[in-house]
């Protein structure tokens, strides 16, 4: 050590000891860089795999919800093709009771006519404001259901007695 304080200054090895430390804080520096670099690149690595990772989950999810939706669409539509054919054949039966009161309506309204014809006509030989104001809406309702014209030549009849009696 005596040797080495001889050959040496104290100037020359306070410079060395400051070279020295100046030397390892730049390789501590430099440590710290390459550190911060793979400690970025890893972190940046990491983030992309979550990243991905998410992605593919939101996707399987989005795909699952999907294929739940389109099974709930097909269970929809079953139902609505179910409802459907129930409604038609409903409506069917309404049609079909819809006609017949129609057509029982028709020949009760042809009846009344032909009784009141036969009352008017034959019987009384006139009639009055009010019945034959009566008879003409039956009339029009006949007709309003698909009436023939045999109900027509009867009405012409009475529309021609008088209005008082003779």
């Amino acid at each position: 050590m005596i040797e080495f304080l001889t050959t040496y200054n104290l100037t020359n090895i306070i410079v060395f000891l400051i070279g020295f430390f100046v030397a390892l804080q730049g390789g501590w520096n430099l440590y710290d860089f390459f550190k911060n670099k793979y400690n970025l690149k890893f972190d940046k690595d990491y983030r992309r795999k979550r990243e991905k990772e998410t992605l593919r989950k939101n996707d399987q999810d989005f795909k699952d919800q999907f294929e739940e939706m389109v099974q709930l669409c097909g269970e929809l539509e079953n139902k609505i093709n179910i409802l459907s054919d129930t409604l038609e054949s409903k409506f069917s039966q309404l049609d079909n009771q819809i006609d017949r009161l129609k057509e029982s309506d028709m020949l009760d309204i042809k009846q009344s006519i032909v009784k009141d014809y036969h009352y008017f006509v034959e019987e009384q030989k006139w009639i009055d404001d009010f019945s034959l104001d009566v008879l003409e809406l039956r009339f029009k309702k006949y007709k309003e259901e698909g009436g023939n014209s045999y109900i027509e030549e009867l009405m012409s009849e009475i529309r021609h007695l008088p209005k008082h009696p003779l």
